[in-house]
């Protein structure tokens, strides 16, 4: 019947946005890790804060690099430095005001290049790091001409700037006193969201192709930069 038929065309299932998908794995990813920690179990599953990074260059690329716009481009760059910026320092007075102590480099987002031990109730040092890969983006985004060309060449600019985010790594040792939770070592995450984004949403018909090439992509990237050398 009619009735019949339209009940089943309203509970049709729907296609998935891939950043839907990717923030939702995510943040399950981080509350997972952290709940087995709590958990005091033997085994973790790490790197719930790098998907994040990934995630959050996949929407900057989705949102901002696709415009085309060095103004556009600026204004996203500030808006996300204060939606991270404005909770964090009022989670770190929550912090300061419990423990009664104070920290002004945690305050001004840096206490990441000195030490890894914090006061705040939450992993500071992601916060830290995001703002502190904005900051540089602005600063390597605003040189004259570069947003044209990743307009014209975007998967050609992301591979580069990825492919140099990589590279500059290895040539700083690890901090232990830092536990390398610094942004040059986390920035090539980022770029590697702009590389999936612009492979996964291209206009090319052989998108098919493109899916397989940026799982390739992130596999290699992800063996090289975590692999001892």
């Amino acid at each position: 019947s009619n009735l019949e038929t339209a009940k089943r065309d309203s509970v049709k299932l729907q296609p998935l946005d891939a950043g839907v998908l990717l923030r939702a794995l995510a943040i399950s990813w981080v509350v997972l890790n952290h709940s087995l920690s709590e958990a005091e179990l033997s085994f973790s599953i790490g790197g719930g804060m790098s998907f994040l990074l990934f995630y959050s260059g996949y929407s900057f690329a989705q949102f901002s690099l696709s415009t085309n716009n060095l103004q556009v481009v600026q204004k996203s760059i500030f808006q996300g430095i204060k939606r991270f910026l404005i909770p964090s320092l009022i989670l770190l007075a929550i912090s300061f005001a419990w423990k009664q102590d104070y920290d002004l480099l945690q305050v001004l987002h840096v206490s990441n290049f000195l030490t890894k031990e914090k006061l705040a109730f939450f992993p500071l040092w992601y916060v830290q790091v995001i703002i502190q890969i904005y900051l540089i983006l602005f600063i390597v985004l605003s040189l004259p001409g570069l947003m044209s060309v990743i307009s014209r060449w975007n998967i050609a600019a992301s591979l580069v700037f990825t492919a140099i985010s990589i590279i500059l790594i290895k040539y700083f040792e690890f901090n232990y006193i830092t536990d390398n939770r610094l942004p040059w070592f986390y920035i090539w995450l980022f770029t590697l969201g702009w590389v999936v984004f612009f492979l996964t949403r291209s206009p090319d018909e052989d998108l098919r192709f493109r899916k397989i090439i940026a799982s390739c992509v992130l596999i290699a990237a992800a063996a090289y930069a975590y692999w001892p050398h």
